[in-house]
């Protein structure tokens, strides 16, 4: 007999699939709600000010933290907006400084909203100087307000 190390993974309650019509459809909505923070920073884990503060931003645009993925360029290896999406299907991707995500781009705008292959994408300023600067934290929720329409 094969043992299962976590067996209680095997029946878990997401949904995949939804009736729809009689038709069997995936639940796309269920997958996309998700959001990736970019950012740059020398050190792998995120300084508990500023883990802090991206926590209340992605809540208060309405996302769940445990659906939120955090990648620090520096150590993630591809961030293109390709394989982000390939890989984790997200509603919006937050890009904190100067991280490319792709070669066919410019440089984005800071706090412009931008949608890309169907994915809303924000660059705002560097962690450092958010987690300090009140002002340019106003400037950019009031990006990301207009861009979700929260």
């Amino acid at each position: 007999m094969l043992e299962l190390s976590s067996p209680d993974t095997l029946f878990n309650k997401q949904k995949v699939f939804s009736l729809n019509n009689g038709l069997l459809t995936p639940n796309i909505e269920e997958n996309k709600r998700k959001a990736v923070i970019v950012y740059d920073l020398p050190a792998e884990v995120l300084p508990q000010p500023i883990k802090e503060m991206l926590d209340k931003l992605i809540q208060a645009c309405q996302f769940k933290p445990e659906e939120t993925i955090y990648l620090n360029a520096r150590f993630a290896g591809d961030t293109s907006l390709g394989q982000l999406q390939s890989t984790y299907s997200p509603a919006m991707v937050l890009l904190f400084g100067e991280p490319n995500i792709s070669r066919n781009l410019p440089k984005l705008k800071k706090n412009f909203a931008y949608e890309l292959n169907g994915v809303k994408v924000l660059n705002a300023e560097n962690l450092d100087m958010l987690v300090k600067n009140d002002a340019a934290k106003k400037t950019l929720w009031g990006a990301l307000k207009k861009m979700l329409s929260v």
